[in-house]
């Protein structure tokens, strides 16, 4: 995480906030949010991601006996024969992907050894109907477009989960026994968004800072490292004017001290996070205030830097649009910028940006892209007020 700035003399808290929010994507314990591991009739904003028409050429399904190592494997609609067994490698994911329609046989036995800790992970996604014959054994997760059926004396150990409205049909002594374990992370990657570990998000709101350089402090959660502070910066004491935020429901973002940038620098300050982040949208914000003459070009900016990958995409203050405009704050994903919202000094502003990561999930052209929220003092940020995207 890095500030750059120019001319300019800004107290601001900087509070930074990382976490995955996919508007296309549901929750995966949305998906499987049912307490007994049956999901029937979800609704259209609780169903995996997929679209089959992307999907590669099936090819046939293994002759009965295999071993499946990790990885996502696409079969053709099937039937499958009586007696038809199935494992995956202990220890492995694998995800299973059909086109239309399957039915396993009887007596049929799917990633369930006589040991469980020989068994691997294993997903069955159907874009269609599934069919378990009299005394079929399936242990993993089961998901599908169409109904589910289960004959007599079938067993799933793990879940299901249906689109359709159908549901699950289950004949005499049929059983989902319930096994929460087999909701394996690695089955679900851009099919679902997974709740990403506790290191995130990462804050800091200065205030276990003593006033001066912020070179060496460590405060906040959840970094990498202390802050490393070039000339132009200090912590100040804010308190008898806190930069704060109050949303229409008066709940409250604030801090009682502040980092001033002023003067004119590269990377003024810098801070390692505490590692990667994988998923498609992260956001970040900062409250923000301007003390003085603002004058054109006056630039602070904020962004998240991975050695090698350039100082984009950013976000922060660029006064009058660097020259000529009106606005002062911007997003930019390379050297095109975008901008919102002429300041008034002295006045606090909660900046929100969302970075979207390209995914491609249809036939759309995927995009990534870049968006601000601007909110000044008691007034939520709802639509963006800035934008920036490129297609790939």
């Amino acid at each position: 995480m890095m500030v750059k700035q120019s001319f300019a003399k800004i107290g601001f808290f900087l509070f930074a906030v990382f976490f995955n929010l996919d508007a296309i994507a549901a929750q995966c314990t949305d998906v499987f949010q049912a307490n007994d591991g049956i999901n029937e009739d979800l609704p259209e904003d609780r169903r995996l991601t997929y679209d089959s028409d992307d999907w590669p050429d099936p090819d046939d399904w293994p002759d009965s006996g295999a071993e499946l190592s990790g990885g996502d494997y696409y079969f053709k609609k099937e039937e499958l024969s009586q007696g038809y067994e199935l494992s995956v490698s202990p220890g492995a994911a694998v995800r299973i992907f059909v086109d239309g329609d399957v039915s396993f046989g009887n007596s049929s036995i799917i990633n369930t050894p006589a040991s469980s800790d020989r068994r691997g992970e294993l997903l069955l996604l159907v874009d269609g109907k599934v069919e378990f014959k009299k005394g079929a054994v399936f242990t993993g997760v089961v998901y599908s477009a169409g109904e589910q059926e289960l004959k007599n004396d079938v067993q799933i150990n793990g879940i299901v989960a249906i689109e359709d409205d159908d549901g699950l049909d289950q004949k005499n002594k049929a059983d989902v026994n319930y096994v929460p374990e087999t909701l394996d992370p690695r089955l679900f990657d851009q099919l679902c968004e997974i709740e990403q570990p506790a290191t995130l998000p990462a804050f800091d709101n200065f205030e276990s800072y003593s006033p001066g350089s912020i070179d060496g402090n460590d405060g906040g959660s959840n970094w990498g490292g202390p802050w490393t502070g070039q000339d132009g910066q200090v912590v100040v004491d804010t308190s008898d004017s806190p930069l704060e935020f109050v949303d229409s429901e008066d709940r409250r973002i604030r801090s009682a001290t502040s980092l001033e940038i002023a003067g004119n620098g590269n990377e003024v300050v810098t801070r390692p996070l505490d590692g990667t982040f994988s998923g498609d949208s992260v956001f970040l914000s900062m409250l923000v205030r301007f003390n003085g003459d603002p004058t054109n070009n006056d630039f602070v900016g904020f962004w998240v830097e991975n050695s090698g990958f350039g100082a984009s995409p950013q976000f922060g203050l660029k006064v009058n649009e660097g020259s000529g405009g009106v606005n002062d704050f911007f997003v930019r994903l390379d050297q095109t910028a975008d901008y919102a919202t002429d300041i008034e000094v002295g006045e606090t502003y909660l900046l929100v940006a969302q970075y979207t990561k390209a995914r491609k999930i249809t036939s759309v052209t995927p995009s990534s892209g870049l968006t601000l929220h601007v909110a000044q003092a008691h007034l939520p940020p709802c639509l963006p007020n800035a934008a920036q995207r490129t297609t790939s």
